[in-house]
This record gives C-alpha cells, sequence and structure tokens, in this order.
C-alpha cells in the first residue's frame, strides 16, 4: 500500500511538474526576444531540465512505476546499457546535479549584474558567456554521476535468470576518499558557492543603502541602490 501511495504520489508531481514547465518553455518560445542574455537562457535551460527530470520520473521503474516493471534484454550489451543507464537512474540523478549548478551559474549571474553593473550588459549578452553557462552544468551534471552508471551491472541468478545490481566497493581510504569528493561535487561546493554569492550581494546591497536620506529628492546614493535592486529582479 506505501509503495502505491509514493508512486501516485510521484506521478502526480511529476504531472504537475512537467505540465509547469512545458509552459515555461512555450513562452519562451513565443517571447523569444527574452533568449538574449544569459538570465533568461538559464531559467529555459532549468525549465528543460525539470522537463527531462519529470518525464524520467514517469517511465523510469522504481519511480511512479514498479521497478520490475520492464524486463531485461535478452542480448548481453543491451542488458549492461540497461541496468546502468535505465535501472540505475543515472539521468535523473545527473539532472538533479545539473539543476544545481545551473542555479549556481543564475547566483554568478545576478551576482555580475549588482557587484559589475558597468560590465553586465556586455557579460550578459556574449553568445559565449550564454553557451558556457548554459551548458557547463550539463557536463558538471553528467559527469560527475558516471560513476552511478559504471557501479550498476547485470548479475546471473541461480535459476539462470538476470538481475541488475550496484556493485559493492570496499571502505579503503581511496574508495572513502573518493565518495567524499563525489559528495561534495554533487551538492556541497555548488551550495557554498551560492551561499557566498548571494552573500556577498546582500552586503553590496546594503552598503549601496546605508548612506540614503530622508530628502523629499532622491540622492545618488538611493538612486544606485534601487537600480541595484532592478538589476537583481530584471529579466
Amino acid at each position: 500500500m506505501e509503495q502505491i501511495v509514493n508512486a501516485a504520489l510521484l506521478g502526480i508531481i511529476s504531472v504537475v511538474t512537467l505540465t509547469g514547465n512545458i509552459l515555461v518553455v512555450v513562452l519562451f518560445i513565443k517571447r523569444r526576444d527574452w533568449l538574449k542574455n544569459a538570465h533568461t537562457c538559464l531559467l529555459l535551460a532549468l525549465a528543460i531540465q525539470d522537463i527531462i527530470t519529470a518525464i524520467n520520473l514517469l517511465v523510469l521503474p522504481g519511480f511512479a512505476l514498479p521497478a520490475d516493471v520492464y524486463d531485461l534484454p535478452t542480448h548481453p550489451k543491451l542488458r549492461e546499457l540497461y541496468c546502468s543507464l535505465v535501472w540505475s537512474w543515472y539521468v535523473p540523478f545527473a539532472l538533479s546535479v545539473s539543476s544545481i549548478y545551473t542555479c549556481l551559474m543564475l547566483a554568478i549571474d545576478r551576482l555580475v549584474a549588482v557587484c559589475k553593473p558597468s560590465t553586465y550588459k556586455r557579460f550578459c549578452s556574449s553568445a559565449k558567456v550564454i553557451a558556457t553557462m548554459a551548458i557547463l552544468p550539463w557536463i558538471a551534471g553528467f559527469g560527475i554521476e558516471t560513476k552511478t552508471a559504471l557501479n550498476a551491472q547485470s548479475s546471473r541468478k541461480d535459476n539462470g535468470s538476470f538481475v541488475c545490481k550496484r556493485v559493492q566497493v570496499d571502505g579503503s581510504p581511496e574508495n572513502i576518499m573518493a565518495t567524499l569528493l563525489l559528495f561534495i561535487a554533487k551538492g556541497l561546493l555548488a551550495q557554498v558557492l551560492m551561499t557566498i554569492a548571494y552573500g556577498k550581494m546582500m552586503i553590496t546591497i546594503k552598503q549601496s543603502s546605508c548612506n540614503t536620506t530622508g530628502s523629499s529628492h532622491p540622492s545618488r546614493q538611493e538612486i544606485k541602490f534601487y537600480l541595484t535592486l532592478r538589476r537583481i529582479t530584471r529579466m
């Protein structure tokens, strides 16, 4: 019963996520003029990542579908490929890491907008910058999660049938260090950098507003403060 409830909840969440993000993509398609800077391109990339993740949650075994919904391929190479890419949940795991790093790119974009306003327009509209900031999270996600795919393989049971299983690693210092580095790379590093970026933005905003006055005419510092807020929130 618990598995049915969990599967139903995952199915509902996936459908809602899929529908919402498809609407976002449609909006960007209709407003292509928005896709001329890094910020909006990263928002589109984040929506695409969420769409693919939602589709995976709906079709992969062990989420909305039962774990044994699919039969393993009979061909050895196809069977290993199935275990590595499908059964291991490699794609949704990789996409979750990609989403985190896309959020980091968004934080960097906002940081430049606040701290380097004179160069932001050139920075955010550069095709090379946009391509780099959009592609790097995908490379990071699928690269960091490679071990997830490599640690899944097929195993022959006593009755002659095959099942997928995860490779058990020993507790050697090398494996412990590799696991720790992967844990840091999968999300902790990006989260720390995002915290630093948003902390720096808050400090900059506070410094911009500390000299504001109560005059009916806005001072230079007040104008600078309002422009800083606008750079953070503008599309």
